[in-house]
């Protein structure tokens, strides 16, 4: 269930996927463990791994930086989460609040 609206779906967007389309992943990503829900907000698709709606912190412009990591904000606090759906709690090596 997405619980990220209004303002925490500013800071907080969501993935979403056009209808019709399916996510993947890669590596370690079970693909089974992939869906969508309708998103609140916009009637758009979230994608979804284990259940989860998957999210991006809006203050991580360029690949590899993780500001968003362990951020306690809008409910939070918020982590990355593992192929295993396990949420990942430490800070990557060169990013992080």
């Amino acid at each position: 269930q997405v619980k990220c609206t209004g303002a925490c779906a500013g800071t907080w967007p969501p993935l979403v996927i056009a209808a019709g389309h399916q996510p993947t992943g890669r590596g370690a990503v079970n693909p089974a463990d992939l869906g969508t829900i309708p998103d609140p907000n916009t009637g758009a698709l979230i994608v979804t791994y284990g259940g989860y709606p998957l999210y991006r912190y809006a203050g991580d412009l360029t690949s590899g930086v993780a500001n968003g990591q362990a951020l306690f904000n809008d409910g939070g606090p918020w982590y990355a989460l593992s192929p295993d759906m396990q949420p990942v709690t430490t800070t990557p090596a060169g990013g992080g609040s």
